[in-house]
């Protein structure tokens, strides 16, 4: 996912693009998603932008956005309605997914590439987060629907690889954003769950 993106996003700022929008294989866009990505950005033109998962009927579906877990400093991926009140059509959140994430050509520049040693899961977050300390809020557009698939390409949600990269990758993540005592809360929370998964 990391590099993938990466070697596109490069050829498009070579080209002279001023927007990149990020957009898993397994995922579809509506007719007016960019259009909506597009005037999100018209209001917040140094945020990074993240869509929302919409059922064929068009109703939401399941998490759009997240916060930190105090405990483990992790991500809990929240509805929006427990995200709090949008303003202007936008949702503040710690990290957008990154199915479909939109932001100008100088918001990128400025963070720099998804770093590669996530490879896939949490690289958006931490990419988020990366740019949250330079000033670049996320946040979840209402209108720019998406449909996504989930996992397609990495054998389902509970598949091997799956748990591997969201293990390893949430280590890494409060490693390089969380505290020691996030870092050795969830190691122990990881833990406790594969001994209770043995038994």
């Amino acid at each position: 996912w990391t590099g993938g993106n990466n070697t596109g996003i490069s050829h498009a700022l070579a080209a002279g693009h001023e927007h990149i929008l990020v957009l898993n294989n397994d995922a579809f866009v509506q007719p007016d998603t960019l259009a909506a990505f597009l005037a999100a950005h018209a209001d917040a033109p140094d945020a990074i932008l993240g869509g929302v998962q919409r059922t064929d009927d068009g109703s939401l579906k399941g998490a759009v956005g997240n916060r930190r877990n105090p405990r483990t400093g992790v991500m809990t991926w929240l509805p929006i309605e427990e995200l709090g009140p949008p303003q202007n059509g936008l949702v503040a959140t710690a990290s957008v997914i990154g199915t479909a994430l939109f932001v100008h050509r100088r918001v990128y520049q400025a963070i720099g590439p998804f770093d590669d040693d996530f490879y896939l899961y949490y690289d958006e977050s931490d990419w988020c987060m990366r740019g949250a300390k330079l000033g670049h809020a996320s946040f979840v557009v209402e209108r720019a629907g998406i449909r996504h698939i989930g996992a397609a390409s990495t054998g389902g949600r509970s598949s091997p690889l799956v748990t591997y990269f969201m293990t390893r990758n949430s280590l890494l993540f409060v490693q390089r954003h969380g505290t020691w005592r996030q870092l050795l809360t969830l190691a122990r929370t990881i833990v406790g769950g594969i001994l209770r998964d043995t038994r």
